[in-house]
């Protein structure tokens, strides 16, 4: 894209979450170095690492801004920091990126060409692909199937194809690149501190779009992902490589949303949907003997369902 097609050239604020990853985060950084579009600073806050890896990038990195928490706060709490720093220096954007991806030179000036072009797009984000499978689509966009509860994400897993290739607008946004307004964020609040990570970006699309806004998908803006890399243990176990604790906050988080959300008249398909769905995984846990998991799935649904509402 010409820069010159833009009017303007609106500041971004790009956060990135590091927590005990120099290697995945020194690699987003790195592709960030070659983006073409020049108004931006990256705004990294390190989740209390403890390997020295936020050490590590502010010597290599010089031109990013190091925040640190004392602590793990998750995605939310770690994002939400770089989002108060971002909204108290005045940024026009704010983008969330995950720390295991890297981007083509010009995404940035995609998205932006596409959402200053339409004041009622409120956020917006990439068609992404496997960082290691770069023929492969790894979100495209996401769908809620409101009769069900189903929040699925769109293109997992496909070759591109001409349908994958069309902006359009879509019903959630993943927080691995999210870029939105930071206007609405001030009126609208940064993420949800109790969901601490996953469908935290479910629940902030959902407000915007309740604040009246649309969300876009921007497939000529590309970003690649490495999927998975911070639910998984780096060894298997009896339980398996993904952590107890995702099955916990996962169950416990879309039951949450699915709370907050489902009209009234689709209450009874969203209780045997998910019944089948939930007792299907508790089956799985149960015949492979994961205990552990079972029982943060069942902690995570009594705390999804009487829990005080989000």
């Amino acid at each position: 894209m010409n820069l010159s097609t833009l009017k303007t050239t609106p500041s971004v604020a790009i956060i990135i979450v590091n927590w005990n990853s120099y290697a995945h985060t020194r690699g987003c950084l790195a592709s960030l170095r070659k983006v073409s579009y020049n108004n931006f600073k990256v705004v990294v806050v390190d989740n209390g690492s403890q390997d020295g890896s936020d050490k590590k990038l502010e010597d290599e990195f010089a031109e990013i801004i190091l925040l640190r928490n004392n602590e793990n706060k998750g995605f939310t709490g770690g994002n939400n920091r770089g989002i108060a720093y971002a909204l108290d220096q005045k940024f026009e954007y704010l983008m969330l990126l995950n720390n295991d991806t890297e981007v083509e030179p010009d995404f940035l000036d995609e998205l932006l060409k596409v959402i200053e072009g339409d004041t009622s797009i409120g956020a917006i984000q990439p068609k992404f692909y496997f960082l290691n499978n770069k023929d492969r689509i790894w979100n495209a966009g996401g769908i809620i199937i409101k009769s069900i509860g189903l929040i699925r994400t769109i293109g997992e897993n496909k070759k591109t194809k001409g349908k994958y290739n069309q902006p359009k607008e879509t019903e959630w946004i993943t927080g691995c690149c999210f870029m939105v307004r930071a206007e609405i964020i001030r009126n609208i609040g940064g993420l949800n501190d109790r969901f601490f990570m996953y469908y935290e970006d479910v629940e902030w699309s959902l407000r915007i779009r309740d604040a009246g806004f649309k969300l876009e998908y921007c497939p000529s803006a590309v970003v690649y992902h490495e999927a998975g890399m911070s639910n998984k243990n780096k060894l298997k176990s009896k339980e398996g490589y993904i952590n107890p604790v995702v099955h916990f906050l996962a169950s416990r988080n879309h039951l949450l949303i699915l709370r907050k959300y489902t009209p009234w008249y689709l209450v009874v398909p969203v209780i045997l949907f998910q019944s089948i769905k939930y007792g299907t995984i508790l089956t799985y846990f149960l015949v492979r003997s994961r205990f552990k998991k079972l029982r943060s799935v069942l902690l995570g649904l009594k705390e999804g369902l009487f829990s005080n509402m989000i």
